[in-house]
């Protein structure tokens, strides 16, 4: 009779790896194989960000501030914009 690994006689041992679960290593950075992070330099951070325009840098600070008038104004006028090109 053969089982799951093709071998005659043999018995198939349950995959553990679905039993049992995912914990991070202490230090992501040691692990190369920890599949549950980010590549190196693909994440945005300080360090990988472009520069942002100071203007927009403006309206990011205060958006909160801004009554939602003159919020649904600015995305109005992006959106036009946008179908204009």
């Amino acid at each position: 009779m053969r089982c799951g690994n093709n071998r005659p006689g043999g018995i198939r041992t349950p995959d553990q790896g679905i039993m049992s679960q995912r914990v991070a290593p202490k230090n992501i950075e040691e692990n190369t194989h920890f599949q549950e992070g980010a590549a190196r330099g693909a994440a945005v951070g300080a360090e990988n960000a472009a520069p942002i325009d100071p203007d927009l840098q403006s309206i990011i600070e205060r958006w909160s501030d801004l009554s939602e008038a003159v919020k649904d104004d600015l995305l109005a006028m992006v959106k036009a914009a946008d179908e204009a090109q």
